[in-house]
């Protein structure tokens, strides 16, 4: 039950009107985000204590806008999930998420990019693909790929933030991503001339 409330926090973090939008994916090929193969096991009482402290101080220092203090409690959440649940778990593609959403305004675009391409892909696996979540994680995705020059990339990251948040009705959302493509494109211009 405590980690159901650490993911929902996670979410709910992440989330842009700060509220859960869709419904827990339980479709008969849907996985469900509690379950874990009998092979891995379930935190310990004190690794679960830490994870939920380590977590409630990084979102702190993220409220901050303290990224260097935040990267390397939610790194050592993310180590932890990952050999609790496994590297596809939903918990650990929420953790990455976290993290990512963390690297990328402190510069480290590639390490965030690839965690971000990592847990779209595990959220898929349970989250409905027009769950506002993906306008988010789209949305700093293209921030991460236009700052490594991959300009296609991140124009398609842009515009599929802007569909998600359309479909979902997340007007800040689509605002959002419709300002940083028009950055990007602006920026690009300039480079160009």
């Amino acid at each position: 039950m405590g980690m159901r409330i650490v993911l929902a926090a996670l979410l709910m973090f992440f989330v842009f009107d700060g509220r859960l939008s869709g419904a827990w994916a339980q479709g008969a090929n849907a996985l469900s985000p509690w379950a874990y193969p009998a092979d891995i096991r379930a935190p310990t009482d004190e690794e679960y204590r830490g994870l939920r402290e380590r977590f409630s101080r990084a979102m702190a220092y993220r409220t901050e806008q303290n990224w260097r203090a935040a990267i390397p409690l939610l790194r050592e959440n993310l180590t932890v999930e990952a050999r609790t649940y496994g590297p596809e778990h939903p918990v650990t593609g929420m953790a990455m998420f976290a993290l990512a959403g963390t690297l990328e305004p402190e510069g480290e675009y590639e390490e965030a990019e690839g965690l971000l391409v990592d847990a779209i892909r595990i959220a898929r696996t349970w989250l409905p693909v027009s769950d506002p979540w993906y306008s988010t994680a789209y949305n700093i995705l293209g921030m991460c790929q236009g700052a490594n020059a991959k300009w296609a990339d991140a124009e398609a990251s842009f515009l599929r933030a802007i569909e998600v948040a359309q479909s979902a009705g997340d007007a800040r959302g689509e605002r959002l991503a419709r300002a940083n493509l028009a950055d990007m494109t602006r920026f690009r211009q300039q480079q160009r001339e």
